[in-house]
């Protein structure tokens, strides 16, 4: 997926892009003013950042949940959802629990695989020492 050029001639992921088109979508002037009301760093929009958190996906996502999470994430749909009522943000809830529920799922794998991995190292030692003392036992 390529990234856009922005003013500045900075690469801008598709992710900013998207927003930036979710802020023209909710009538939002400034790219600065967007990010102030969703409580987001203010330069978000014309950073070079390439990648969305669920620290920067939570606030637009609570500030304007007419904001439809897939188009942020995958690109499908439009930018917001029309007829979207105050009642329905349990579609942008959603979202962000799973988001947040797949993080949580990275870092348990991602520490399970470094025991494993110490785990692994540890009886890879033991298996040289207990060859290297069976060599010394052959040699006597």
């Amino acid at each position: 997926m390529g990234a856009k050029k922005n003013e500045t001639g900075k690469s801008k992921s598709i992710y900013i892009d998207r927003l930036d088109k979710i802020r023209e979508a909710l009538g939002i002037k400034t790219a600065a003013t967007f990010c102030m009301e969703a409580n987001i760093d203010k330069n978000l929009l014309s950073s070079g950042q390439k990648e969305l958190t669920t620290r920067h996906l939570v606030p637009i996502l609570t500030k304007f949940p007419q904001v439809n999470p897939y188009y942020i994430l995958l690109g499908i749909g439009e930018p917001v959802i029309e007829g979207f009522g105050k009642d329905d943000s349990f579609v942008a809830k959603y979202v962000i629990n799973e988001l947040q529920n797949v993080q949580m799922e990275v870092r348990t794998l991602i520490t399970e695989n470094t025991k494993l991995k110490c785990q692994l190292e540890r009886q890879g030692r033991k298996k040289k020492q207990s060859d290297a003392k069976s060599t010394d036992k052959q040699k006597d």
